[in-house]
């Protein structure tokens, strides 16, 4: 289950990247998008697999725009992105109209606040719910995988709980290794395109987990490779050669 949900961090990372979610605000938007997805994950086990497959098609819609998410962020600079210019917001605003109000509540973290004797929804909002949305996506994989091979549902639902709470943490993980390597930005996005072409693929060809995950392993640690021989060809100075001192001088907290 741990493997087989690999796939989510780096959907979750594009996501969190495309409307610009203030750090501060990841455990929030992750602890409430992990416990929404153990209640769905309760209903689709209790409602069989089978039905899954209504959504057969949104996995060729989805596994392009991972495609072209991926190629696009390839291109992109580090530049930062118009969040009200994404297709979720455009359409929550035509059905929410001022109720949307187009930032975070950096202050309190809050989903909902009262603005002009109204109560809006911050931009936290919209993006759990494409979390909540790429979990459902993703589910139908190792959903229909559990309920073919192990018949006790309790064992089931139980090991997908504890693979997506340990999920919250390797998370985390990555963003700080695609912030320490600079070339990983990179293999992030050739992650998201293999993702996407394995999405609409799934029915001619079936990659083992393990096979997917030695991918994504391998891409990680090439890039990684690639960024330390750029460092010392360059002589960029490393994110772990860090002068703390000269850290904090720059921050003025050093004390004469």
């Amino acid at each position: 289950e741990f493997i087989l949900s690999m796939d989510n961090l780096f959907v979750f990372h594009l996501i969190f990247k495309t409307y610009a979610t203030p750090r501060t605000m990841l455990h929030k938007a992750l602890f409430i998008g992990i416990v929404g997805a153990a209640v769905f994950r309760m209903f689709f086990f209790a409602a069989l697999a089978s039905m899954l497959h209504m959504v057969h098609w949104i996995r060729f819609v989805f596994g392009a725009l991972l495609i072209y998410s991926g190629i696009q962020a390839a291109r992109e600079g580090d530049d930062d992105p118009d969040v009200t210019d994404t297709i979720v917001i455009r359409t929550l605003q035509r059905c929410l109209g001022d109720r949307l109000v187009g930032r975070y509540d950096v202050a309190g973290n809050r989903l909902m606040i009262w603005e002009g004797g109204k109560l809006c929804f911050t931009l936290l909002v919209p993006v759990i719910c494409c979390l909540e949305f790429t979990d459902i996506l993703f589910a139908v994989d190792s959903v229909s995988a559990k309920v073919a091979q192990i018949p006790n549902y309790y064992i089931a639902y139980s090991s997908s709980l504890i693979a997506m709470f340990a999920l919250r943490g390797m998370f985390f993980l990555i963003q700080d290794l695609v912030d320490c390597f600079e070339l990983l930005k990179y293999g992030l996005c050739l992650i998201l395109v293999f993702i996407g072409l394995e999405l609409m693929a799934a029915d001619y060809v079936k990659l083992p987990a393990s096979a997917v995950c030695a991918i994504i392993l391998s891409v990680f640690i090439v890039c990684a490779a690639g960024s330390g021989a750029k460092q010392i060809i360059t002589g960029a100075e490393s994110v772990f050669e860090t002068d703390p001192v000269k850290d904090k001088a720059s921050r003025g907290t050093v004390h004469q």
